[in-house]
């Protein structure tokens, strides 16, 4: 069965098809749902037999009928960047986008209305848009009394007044900050302080598991089960924060609980979780997704976690570069997890950077939780011949951090517990917390706002680098992201003396310029004085 679309001349315009039925029996077939063209003009459905087969064949009971999704046009705030909290010092502004539940959708008869309303019930600023497939609409906040808000995005059929979308958005103005929520750096504030997670993914919370990690930089643990609270305590037990996985709450998912029988138990099992645990003090982060962001389910079970709890953020992660009309709906944190290392000469090294850059650019205001590979490809059957090098993990992690990332996860302590290839637990787990405790030293200035000296570097697309000032000193992260000898320069504002500290090594600065050079993989951290 096939349902497609025809222009006025019979052109065919797009459509969707159903796979045959099986011999011998009666099979319900069911086209999906099909929007259609703007231009279409004719339906056409076919009930039809693939060429070659034999046999005789029956249709019997055809319905064909329009469809309106519950939702003609999705809406997310761009910013305030964390559920709807204009906060002093953060966001001021609010900029909401509506995009069509459907691209191929005809909005031309419609009418998109955005309305922010008092507590009082008072339009306080409002925008009309005819016709227009998407908007993106920006009202001051700054001038708003502090309090609760609502925007109301509306979708109107033009010619008769008739609405036929309606959304609201809560929106809150407050001088004070929460005690928790991601602000617009991206940074994760946990309990009125700044958090940066340096994680692991594990299969479970055990006890031997934990003391592996015991006395490490590694703060974050990432179970792939879903922990009763017994687990969440032996976890708080050793110092660690658990981001609660709801990665396989979705039906007919391989590894999904038994008391989900339904799509409809989805969200509904997920804000009973996050209401059983939303409280305890392990508790970092809820994670929504694993290298699926564009399922469709996705959104709900993001709104059964902001519906139920205000404290905690959302995780996704994916190898792709976010698409901000779905990641803005679904989230509010993003990972990438470029996994290059095959141990092959051919090996992509420079990823993880690229991409990084690329996902702070498509999502600036929100947090970027980026998953360093850790493990040999092969325990996936996916030609790994071995895991990173002490030097390949170091450099991915600091390609990750010098492009914005605001915290780290590794993956994963059980497949460096039975590695392909047979190398030791004990060296692969050390050297990620080595990796750990390098990055460690450095949160306080990777999370630094301060603002930095104007500097510019002679280094290609082989560097990744960025310029942090902490404690009236600026400093500069440097990575060679390749497998060849590099030399650059970098000239910082005013900058009299350069030391590398880690290498114990003083440069020569002349006009504020200095030049050093990079070995394979090399990561280099500078501290600038003047």
């Amino acid at each position: 069965m096939a349902i497609e679309a025809l222009s006025s001349t019979n052109a065919w315009l797009g459509g969707k098809y159903v796979n045959g039925i099986r011999a011998g029996q009666w099979t319900k077939l069911t086209v999906p749902m099909y929007t259609l063209p703007a231009n279409t003009a004719k339906i056409s459905l076919s009930l039809y037999l693939e060429q070659g087969t034999t046999g005789t064949a029956w249709f019997d009971d055809l319905n064909v009928y329009e469809f309106q999704p519950s939702q003609l046009v999705y809406a997310y705030l761009d910013y305030p960047s964390y559920r709807g909290k204009l906060i002093d010092m953060d966001h001021t502004d609010i900029r909401v986008k509506t995009i069509p539940h459907a691209w191929s959708a005809d909005f031309s008869g419609y009418t998109t209305k955005i309305s922010l309303y008092n507590q009082a019930g008072i339009v306080m600023n409002s925008a009309t848009y005819t016709g227009q497939q998407s908007t993106a609409t920006i009202f001051d906040g700054s001038a708003l009394a502090n309090g609760s808000y609502k925007l109301v995005i509306q979708l109107i059929k033009t010619s008769t007044g008739q609405v036929k979308g309606y959304i609201e958005k809560p929106i809150t103005k407050t001088v004070s900050a929460p005690a928790n929520y991601v602000d617009k750096y991206g940074r994760l504030w946990k309990d009125g302080s700044l958090f940066f997670p340096i994680g692991i993914y594990t299969s479970d919370i055990t006890a031997a598991d934990m003391l592996d990690l015991n006395n490490s930089a590694i703060n974050t643990i990432l179970p792939y089960v879903h922990p009763d609270a017994g687990k969440l305590d032996l976890a708080n037990s050793y110092g660690l924060k658990v981001i609660y996985s709801f990665k396989d709450f979705y039906y007919g998912s391989l590894h999904a609980p038994s008391f989900i029988t339904s799509v409809a138990d989805e969200a509904h099992y997920i804000a009973q979780h996050v209401n059983w645990f939303k409280s305890h003090p392990a508790l970092l982060a809820w994670y929504l997704n694993d290298e699926a962001p564009l399922d469709a389910r996705l959104p709900d079970h993001y709104e059964a976690v902001i519906t139920n709890d205000a404290d905690h953020p959302a995780y996704i992660v994916d190898y792709n570069v976010p698409s901000p009309d779905n990641f803005m709906r679904s989230s509010d944190i993003f990972g990438m997890d470029r996994y290059v290392v095959k141990g092959l000469s051919s090996d992509p090294i420079s990823e993880p950077g690229s991409y990084q850059r690329s996902s702070m650019n498509a999502l600036p205001f929100r947090g970027q939780w980026p998953v360093v590979q850790a493990h040999n490809l092969e325990n996936y059957g996916q030609g790994g011949t071995r895991p990173p090098t002490l030097a390949e993990l170091r450099n991915m992690t600091w390609q990750y951090l010098t492009e914005g990332a605001t915290g780290l996860m590794f993956y994963s302590q059980f497949d460096l517990q039975n590695d392909a290839s047979g190398q030791p637990y004990a060296t692969l787990l050390g050297n990620v917390k080595q990796v750990a405790a390098e990055v460690k030293e450095f949160v306080p200035h990777l999370l630094s706002i301060e603002a930095a000296p104007l500097t510019t570097t002679t280094g290609g697309s082989w560097l990744n680098w960025t310029v942090k000032r902490y404690n009236n000193k600026t400093f500069i992260f440097a990575v060679n992201n390749g497998k060849t000898n590099q030399t650059a320069s970098f000239q910082v504002a005013g900058a009299q003396q350069v030391k590398v500290p880690k290498e114990g090594r003083v440069l020569p600065v002349t006009t504020s310029t200095f030049t050093d050079s990079f070995a394979p993989l090399q990561v280099h951290i500078y501290e600038v004085e003047g």
